[in-house]
């Protein structure tokens, strides 16, 4: 009783596992007789085949390649046995593989603690068996045909780096082996070669391009403006948009009567806009509003007079408002605000010593800041037809450098203006072309004028001419001085050997504007005659 209660409270006995050194013999004894069954089975196949090869017909037997007909090779009993041996070699490598597997991935702890048979390493005798047996197969009694073609020769031949492309692009290419090759200009390679890719740069096209005029971009003092505290009047922005209002009217108007009238309407506001009075610096309560009302009005902007001027169709608005819209605006774009005639010139009374008549002298205002120097070849900044009061007045807006002589200029550069005036000499005005005088000479020596004109000539240059008073003269203006384009002198004529005074003919430049001397074009306004007319009449 006490017995089978013992054994009751024995566990229940749970089958032994294989340890892995009974695991791996296991594997390795299927193995191996797997491989003999194998074996077995390959030594029969190839006594079977050795068998039927020493009793099969020769001409059953397919002749090898390149051997001679009716030489059969035939196996000898050496060869026949090491077929097996090769075969069991290999056998023998693939279970030694397999041991080899067996043991690198166990666990290092079964690793250290079991034992496991040694593995013998395949022999370098073994391995090379495959590569002996091959060499002992190898067919006797080879015949040798011989190459049709000798072999390259590169001996001439250097490398793409170091060879020089030829320019003749019919000579004859070389081929190492059957020598030159005639190219032929109807052979398939030349027709269907690919063209090698032009490395020229794609140029862009545009549905629309306009160059940026940098010149034209609003100046410091503009965008540096700050909005003024002060309340600018609503009468003086009023006549400034006003001018907007009338450029868009012009833009927007489709019937030709009215637009002809509003055409006139635009002329004379232009023409009064380069006199408002409170753009006088001081007026207005204050010495700085002027900047304030003009980016206040926006007159300078894109919206503004740059509408007319720089419209795609420049035909659009006449030639004289696009010239003095653009004359206003290139003024107060520099900071040039002041609307009197005599801006930095100072007029004061004086009384002669001789003859002691009251005479008004005009002179520059010392450090005035506005003042350009004539000394430039070209327009220089001015507009066809634009006018000023005096040489003086010229003179500071850098159309002509001197107040008294008639032809501006220096030794090394030439002449850079002229104007024509009544001074006594044989000049020809019949507008487009001037036959204009030089000044005389004394004892033979051209004079200093003479010879600026003279230097322009083999330059090639442009001058600027201006225009006085001038009886007899259709282009003349009634009073002051106008600017009436470039031209170009092509020929001089000597007049007086003596006195050596030599008369030039010059050209206008074709593209200009039509001189402004007649008509609802014509220069000075009658706005520019009255201010002036009120500026004599205060001093005298």
């Amino acid at each position: 009783m006490s017995a089978t209660m013992d054994d009751a409270m024995q566990p229940p006995k749970i089958p032994r596992t294989q340890t892995l050194r009974e695991m791996v013999e296991e594997r390795l004894a299927l193995k191996a007789e797997q491989r003999r069954l194998e074996n077995v089975a390959l030594e029969a196949a190839a006594e079977e085949e050795n068998t039927q090869g020493l009793t099969t017909d020769d001409a059953t037997i397919p002749t090898p390649a390149k051997l001679v007909p009716h030489e059969v090779p035939v196996r000898s009993e050496h060869q026949a046995s090491e077929i097996p041996r090769r075969r069991n070699t290999e056998a023998a490598a693939r279970e030694t593989d397999d041991a080899l597997l067996l043991t690198t991935h166990a666990p290092k702890e079964l690793q250290k603690n079991q034992h496991l048979p040694p593995i013998s390493q395949p022999s370098r005798s073994q391995s090379n068996l495959k590569r002996t047996a091959a060499e002992s197969l190898s067919v006797p009694n080879q015949e040798v045909i011989p190459r049709k073609n000798p072999p390259p020769n590169f001996a001439g031949l250097k490398s793409a780096k170091k060879r020089k492309r030829t320019d003749d692009a019919n000579s004859p290419s070389t081929d190492p082996i059957g020598g030159p090759i005639a190219l032929h200009e109807s052979s398939p390679s030349s027709v269907n070669a690919p063209k090698k890719a032009s490395r020229s740069k794609i140029k862009a096209t545009y549905s629309s391009y306009e160059i940026i005029d940098l010149s034209k971009r609003l100046p410091e003092w503009y965008q540096d403006l700050k909005t003024v505290k002060q309340r600018l009047a609503r009468g003086d922005l009023e006549l400034l948009r006003g001018v907007k209002d009338n450029i868009q009217r012009c833009i927007e108007n489709k019937s030709k009567v009215t637009l002809r009238q509003c055409f006139s309407e635009l002329r004379v506001r232009i023409s009064d806009m380069q006199f408002y009075v409170f753009l006088t610096p001081g007026a207005s309560g204050g010495a700085g509003l002027a900047p304030y009302l003009i980016k206040e009005s926006k007159i300078l902007e894109d919206g503004g007079l740059p509408v007319i001027f720089n419209r795609s169709d420049s035909g659009f608005f006449p030639f004289d408002i696009r010239a003095d819209a653009e004359a206003i605006w290139t003024r107060w774009m520099r900071g040039d605000f002041d609307p009197s005639l005599l801006r930095g010139v100072d007029p004061a009374h004086g009384v002669l010593q001789k003859s002691g008549r009251k005479r008004t002298a005009y002179k520059l205002t010392p450090g005035y800041q506005h003042k350009i120097s004539a000394n430039v070849f070209g327009a220089n900044g001015l507009f066809n037809g634009q006018w000023w009061p005096s040489r003086l007045c010229a003179l500071r807006d850098g159309a002509h450098g001197e107040v008294e002589a008639g032809i501006c200029g220096s030794a090394d550069s030439g002449a850079f203006a002229v104007v024509v005036s009544q001074g006594g000499y044989a000049d020809q005005d019949n507008g487009d072309t001037l036959e204009y005088c030089g000044t005389e000479g004394k004892n033979g020596v051209v004079s200093k004028g003479t010879q600026f004109l003279q230097h322009t000539h083999r330059k090639g240059e442009v001058l600027r001419v201006l225009r006085a008073p001038k009886k007899n003269s259709v282009y003349a203006p009634k009073s002051g001085v106008r600017y009436d384009g470039l031209y170009r002198i092509v020929d001089s004529k000597t007049l007086d050997p003596i006195n050596v005074m030599i008369r030039f003919t010059l050209i206008r430049v074709e593209g200009q504007d039509p001189i402004r001397c007649s008509g609802e074009t014509s220069r000075p306004t009658s706005k520019e005659e009255y201010e002036m007319s009120k500026i004599r009449s205060y001093l005298q």
